[in-house]
């Protein structure tokens, strides 16, 4: 399990769950028996095992679409995962970063960058007091 997206440079938590012939979860024990490799389709990710067993990080190198899949080894046996796709999307940016508004007025903010296009984006003010935003990036 891990996210579907990643920004660049930025890194997502990864785990691999083991699973036997009926779909449950194998007890953490049979862990020490097998050899687990998660690995990127492409150079669009770069993964990494962590300290703990079955952990992973995954680090947005390149943006772009691959996959990533998790085998198994016991021995001469082996599985794998299903690919689980990737996005690695560029970091999202508001212009302008700054912006001062007369009373009564009203501004449109653009995004730059973040994940798919056509995703929600949903915009907050830390400050209510000092302006309003909509949903649909108006600033007023």
């Amino acid at each position: 399990m891990m996210s579907d997206k990643v920004q660049r440079s930025k890194v997502v938590q990864a785990q691999v769950h083991l699973l036997d012939g009926q779909g449950k979860q194998l007890s953490p024990s049979a862990h020490r028996f097998v050899e687990v490799q998660v690995l990127p389709a492409t150079g669009h990710v770069r993964v990494a095992p962590k300290d703990e067993a079955m952990h992973f990080t995954v680090k947005g190198v390149e943006l772009g679409e691959t996959t990533v899949v998790a085998s198994v080894t016991f021995g001469a046996s082996g599985a794998s995962s299903d690919p689980a796709p990737i996005h690695v999307f560029p970091p999202l940016e508001l212009e302008p970063r700054n912006i001062t508004l007369i009373v009564g007025a009203k501004f449109q903010v653009k995004t730059v960058g973040g994940p798919l296009p056509g995703e929600p984006v949903e915009y907050v003010c830390g400050v209510v007091d000092i302006v309003i935003s909509a949903k649909c990036s108006t600033l007023t």
